[in-house]
């Protein structure tokens, strides 16, 4: 923006507050997001021994450990033993924070949304313990199902939710929302947005361009449709 040169996606706000999960989950908070109980602690002894037992009692197990501002999963453990929590805090150096969250039971969804309006849900399944670093990059790691079996008034309150996250965050152009999908909870009350991700991959693993490629959108007229779409200095004027 200081060098005056046109861009395309989200602004610097918009981004900055969809990769910081501390600011994101305020914010989805307070729109009536839906997302997992949880809660941001301050790294000093929050790995002792002693609080394994706190945290599981407050957020069940397994439970979820996880930077504030990382993506593809990095620095992401799944805590079902002491041992576990052990390590997590052997190998942490992600900040002085650290955001703990409740382990949503269920299916991994993702939801490609473009210009503002949710374009289809594609599943994920791993054959990893859960959607980590490997699974997301390593070809064969996790399979990629569309159409995504659900019924009609689930698929709907996940597309409204994926347009109202963005809207939330002040995202545009080409971005991502990614879901829990819990089945055994009532029709409603099943969907919980992890993240929003206003930059997403363009590699022949990624989801967004998968699934508007599905809705008919190829890569090349996908691409077009984002360099044509600048958001700075504004829409319609590079």
């Amino acid at each position: 923006e200081l060098l005056g040169y046109p861009y395309t996606g989200s602004d610097v706000t918009a981004s900055a507050n969809a990769f910081d999960k501390e600011r994101s989950r305020q914010i989805f908070t307070g729109q009536g997001i839906p997302i997992a109980k949880g809660a941001v602690m301050p790294l000093d002894n929050f790995f002792k021994e002693t609080h394994f037992e706190e945290l599981s009692n407050t957020y069940g197990v397994p439970f979820v450990t996880k930077p504030l501002c990382e993506g593809s999963s990095i620095g992401v453990s799944l805590i079902r033993t002491e041992s576990d929590f052990k390590t997590a805090g052997q190998n942490w150096s992600y900040g002085s924070k650290v955001l703990v969250e409740a382990y949503v039971p269920g299916r991994e969804l993702s939801i490609a949304v473009l210009d503002g309006r949710a374009l289809d849900i594609l599943e994920l399944c791993p054959s990893n313990d859960f959607y980590d670093y490997e699974a997301k990059n390593v070809e064969g790691v996790t399979k990629h199902i569309m159409p995504t079996a659900l019924e009609t008034e689930d698929r709907a309150i996940l597309l409204d939710i994926a347009e109202k996250t963005i809207k939330s965050l002040g995202v545009q152009g080409l971005s991502r929302v990614d879901f829990r999908f819990d089945p055994s909870q009532k029709i409603g009350q099943r969907a919980y947005v992890l993240e929003a991700n206003t930059s997403p991959g363009m590699t022949p693993l990624s989801i967004a361009p998968e699934v508007a490629a599905y809705t008919g959108l190829d890569y090349q007229n996908l691409c077009r449709w984002i360099i044509e779409h600048p958001i700075f200095p504004s829409k319609g004027k590079c």
